[in-house]
This record gives C-alpha cells, sequence and structure tokens, in this order.
C-alpha cells in the first residue's frame, strides 16, 4: 500500500520565503519516510507551494471542491491554478458541481480521511478552512505535523 499524506494551509502567507524553506523540510521529511502519494487541494498560497515542492518527485493528486473554484481569482492566479493542475498526476474533482462554502471544507476532509499524515501550514488561529482540516484530522486520530508560518 502506497502512504499517502495530504496538505493544508493558509492562502496568505507574511513570509513565503520562510514558509517554503520550512515546508521543503517537512515534505522532504514525509517523502524520507516513505510517503509516495500527496493530496493537494491546489488553492493558492501554501497549497500551490507544496505542488511546485512534490512535481515530479512523488504522486501528486490535486483535489478540487467544485467545477468554478477558481472563478474569483485574479487571472495571474487562475493561470497558476490550470498550469499546475496540469502538472498533476490525477486530478480528483469532489464533491463537484458549482461552488459553495461547505464544498472546500468537504473536500479537505475527503483528503484527511484518505491519509496517514496532515502537513498543515498553520499559523495558530481558531477558524478557517486549515483550522477544521487540522481539527478533523485529531477527531480521525490522524498525525500533523505543523509547518509555521
Amino acid at each position: 500500500m502506497v502512504l499517502a499524506a495530504c496538505l493544508t494551509g493558509h492562502r496568505c502567507l507574511a513570509r513565503p520565503e520562510l514558509v517554503r524553506e520550512r515546508l521543503s523540510a517537512a515534505l522532504d521529511r514525509a517523502v524520507g519516510g516513505g510517503f509516495r502519494c500527496f493530496y493537494l487541494g491546489m488553492a493558492p498560497g501554501a497549497d500551490q507551494m507544496a505542488a511546485e515542492l512534490l512535481l515530479g518527485r512523488v504522486r501528486v493528486v490535486a483535489v478540487v471542491p467544485c467545477d468554478d473554484y477558481d472563478r474569483l481569482w485574479p487571472a495571474p492566479l487562475r493561470g497558476k491554478h490550470a498550469e499546475l493542475l496540469s502538472l498533476a498526476d490525477e486530478i480528483v474533482l469532489y464533491p463537484g458541481g458549482p461552488y459553495a462554502p461547505w464544498k472546500p471544507h468537504a473536500r479537505n476532509w475527503w483528503m484527511v480521511d484518505r491519509s496517514s499524515l496532515v502537513v498543515a501550514v498553520y499559523d495558530g488561529r481558531k477558524r478557517g478552512g486549515t483550522y477544521w482540516t487540522v481539527e478533523y484530522a485529531r477527531r480521525r486520530g490522524v498525525p500533523v505535523w505543523f509547518v509555521g508560518c
């Protein structure tokens, strides 16, 4: 069985260079520990940074929550999203259909349910998608590695 991990993280990163360094070290540790598949939500920020660090090294499964996920993003972010999706080993649309506020959470929980590890780029705030994904992983007993940002 292939060991799988997923990533959750903030979109807005105050110190992206520092986060990239810390995230790279965490992902290297995971890959060195045998993780060969990563589920990534592909949002701007931590998700896309992880994709850039992992593509070509391990199996990257892009998990997109809805058909129009990037509809409100500026053109450069939509372009980067499309480029990274084109490089992914697989794209999963879950739960699919048009955007609804609950769909990114459902996508995150789907990723956690298929993972033996969650890597979380997390600043400790008790709100938002990253927080709820970490809490879900804890309830499910999935280990969480924190990458400070």
